[in-house]
């Protein structure tokens, strides 16, 4: 006689979200309501100090001073981050299954906003910015460690505060051995206090601020102002369809994404 013997499943692991990503480093606002994306807030992180002789005065007068034209207006875009799996109704909750997609969601959802920044913000958007200043040595690409001091120093001249990296996670993690980056909390710092985001969805259309794929064995690393995040409440539900007994599950949720008044780029050595 045949015995039916009943199906044995293990345990769902619990996994431990990963540290150091672009949602560690950014200031993080929920709640977000409508609000437009352009002259969202004025900054004036961006203008030039200058230094001048004032004795002597040729003649008794004094040099001429110059100044910035204008604080710049600074605008942001919207996206949508969301997750989502389709099943046949057999043998599955989907209500039951909705805690735990969102919990998927919020352990992976920076890798979203991380692909979101590159494809959208580190290339240029007509009348909202221009593109990063690309800092590559004429020579070519750099060491990861090379490559972050490079982008120190272009930010030390241009932005008034702490720069924001933003590396791949292969590239953070170099940065880790060869340029003294660390944790101070969840979020990855460098020896010299700059934030460092080291996403893994920096790395899914790594680019060029011109919008170029990086070569084979290369990779593209950025340092900008501030980024601010607003992000809105989870949307979650599950619809099914009867025609075809498959039940979907979504979960969602929008946001908008703004970086300060400062952006550079430099190419570097995956190696």
């Amino acid at each position: 006689m045949a015995v039916v013997m009943p199906n044995a499943y293990l345990t769902t692991p619990v996994v431990q979200k990963i540290k150091g990503t672009l949602l560690d480093a950014a200031t993080v606002s929920e709640g977000l309501g409508w609000m437009e994306t352009e002259n969202l807030s004025v900054s004036l992180n961006c203008i030039t100090t200058n230094s001048q002789a004032v004795w002597p005065c040729p003649d008794g007068v004094p040099p001429t001073k110059t100044f910035d034209n204008s604080p710049a207006w600074i605008d942001g875009f919207r996206f949508q981050v969301y997750a989502g799996v389709k099943c046949k109704t057999i043998g599955f909750d989907p209500e039951g299954s909705l805690d735990e997609a969102v919990g998927v969601f919020l352990n992976k959802e920076s890798v979203a906003v991380e692909a979101a920044l590159m494809e959208q913000r580190f290339v240029a958007l007509a009348d909202h910015w221009p593109a990063p200043t690309d800092i590559t040595p004429a020579a070519g690409a750099v060491k990861p460690a090379v490559g972050l001091a490079l982008l120190e120093q272009h930010a030390g001249i241009n932005y008034a505060g702490v720069p924001t990296i933003h590396a791949t996670r292969a590239v953070g993690a170099l940065l880790n051995d060869a340029a003294g980056v660390e944790y101070s909390g969840s979020m990855l710092v460098s020896p010299q206090g700059s934030k460092v985001a080291s996403g893994a969805g920096y790395g899914i259309a790594n680019q060029s601020p011109a919008g170029v794929a990086a070569p084979a064995g290369e990779s593209w690393m950025y340092a900008t102002g501030e980024v601010s995040v607003a992000r809105g409440e989870i949307i979650r539900k599950w619809e099914l369809d009867r025609s075809t007994n498959e039940v979907t599950l979504l979960i969602e949720r929008p946001y908008i994404a703004v970086v300060d008044c400062y952006a550079a780029a430099v190419r570097v050595k995956v190696e």
